[in-house]
């Protein structure tokens, strides 16, 4: 039973100490560890990569985004026309 409280107390020492070497302390930073911006801007670059990876997806959303506006442009003048 002596045995068992000395290992109890043992690991609350150590967790006690543990937790004080965390982030939670001014100076102290994690090397794993980045601000709001350097996670948005290593987000943005992870996605950028993913999506240059898909060529295919990535020249065929192009050619829809360049091809798709002017279509519905004559079809609106066409249906506004036929209203009046």
């Amino acid at each position: 039973m002596q045995v068992d409280k000395a290992d109890q107390e043992a690991f609350r020492a150590a967790v006690a100490a543990d937790r004080k070497k965390g982030l939670t302390g001014k100076g102290r930073r994690s090397p794993y560890t980045l601000g709001f911006w350097g996670q948005v801007k290593a987000l943005t670059i992870r996605m950028v990569q993913q999506k240059l990876q898909d060529r295919f997806q990535l020249v065929t959303s192009w050619i829809l985004s360049m091809v798709r506006p002017p279509i519905p442009r004559p079809l609106i003048y066409i249906w506004v026309s036929d209203m009046i």
